[in-house]
């Protein structure tokens, strides 16, 4: 009986990495490109770096924490027809009591191709190498419970110790976008439009501490988004949703953002900067309600979000999910007068 409640409490505590779940994900879906697809390496600009960091559950245990930071440029820029990209993306994800950590490091690699005047398509494929580790030091055991509680100077009588392992991973995705009209306040005519699918671990690799032969499920994502103007306004509306299968886990979330165009960039003398603020709604399914600002001056950015946790679990967190900011650089600016661009 002590064996069976010593293993429960240590897969519990290891709950996010044997019961073969999702993948880390965030809920600002837009700005986690070369997470969700490498296809969309270099799309869509010459140059584009973002940071985010996420917490979740302070409420129901220790937090989760995930750090992730991108870098994409396009290759070959000159060429009329087709482009190349290159990224970059890395991440930690800490998880739990036992802090249970993911870190990952990969290069993501695409090529463009223009169909036409407005549509463009991506294929990219990406690789790296990821590490998990978990450690003991801050679990409780029931050989540490004296008969009136929790007394930490008992043993644990356990042999467990902390573990770490490495993999190599890899993914592929593909991605049709579509862009027409003028990118200027004035004009009020553009429209933008991506739909994609990605396929990830699909060289399941071994993933267990102490044993062999479990292996992480590979992981489908569909995703996809536009964004369109209000005829005589200043708003922009930019709907966008996104669907991961893994295993017998699935994972939906759709929303929209609506978008008001403070300025736009001085054309002639640089001295005016173009800005945006934006304001949205997700919904995750069977999870949470996700409420999103985001501020654009120029070719910076700033995001933040907040889950409302809406499941079952809300009796422990009282609808408290998580809370997530995100950094975006771009180049070149998106607010400077030209055609929109789909490569």
């Amino acid at each position: 009986m002590r064996t069976k409640r010593t293993l429960l409490a240590f897969a519990t505590s290891c709950l996010a990495f044997f019961s073969q779940a999702q993948d880390i994900h965030f809920s600002q879906i837009n700005e986690t490109p070369l997470l969700i697809n490498p296809a969309n390496a270099g799309l869509g600009c010459d140059m584009r770096a973002i940071l985010n960091y996420r917490t979740q559950w302070s409420s129901v245990t220790t937090p989760y924490k995930t750090f992730a930071a991108s870098y994409e440029m396009k290759l070959l820029k000159k060429k009329p027809k087709g482009n190349l990209g290159l990224g970059v993306y890395a991440f930690n994800d800490k998880a739990g009591t036992s802090n249970l950590s993911t870190s990952q490091f990969t290069l993501a690699f695409s090529g463009m191709i223009s169909l036409d005047k407005s549509n463009t398509l991506s294929a990219g494929i990406s690789g790296g190498y990821n590490q998990r580790s978990c450690t003991t030091a801050g679990l409780k055991w029931d050989s540490q419970y004296d008969g009136t509680g929790y007394n930490s100077s008992l043993g644990t009588n356990e042999s467990f110790t902390d573990a770490r392992f490495g993999y190599a991973d890899f993914n592929a995705g593909i991605q049709w976008s579509y862009g027409q009209g003028e990118r200027y306040i004035t004009a009020k005519d553009e429209i933008k439009m991506n739909a994609g699918v990605s396929f990830h671990h699909f060289n399941r690799p071994e993933q267990v501490f102490y044993a062999s032969g479990e292996r992480l499920n590979s992981r489908i994502t569909a995703h996809g988004g536009c964004i369109f103007g209000i005829s005589n306004t200043n708003v922009f509306v930019a709907p966008s949703f996104i669907y991961h299968r893994q295993g017998t886990q699935t994972e939906t979330m759709a929303g929209s953002m609506l978008k008001f165009r403070v300025s736009e960039d001085s054309k002639y003398t640089g001295f005016k900067k173009g800005a945006s603020f934006s304001l949205g709604g997700f919904y995750r399914v069977r999870d949470a309600f996700v409420a999103v600002a985001q501020f654009e001056l120029g070719q910076y950015s700033i995001a933040m979000s907040y889950d409302i946790n809406v499941s079952s679990l809300t009796q422990a967190s009282k609808g408290r999910g998580g809370f997530e900011i995100s950094l975006r650089f771009v180049n070149p600016n998106p607010y400077v007068f030209k055609s929109a661009s789909r490569m």
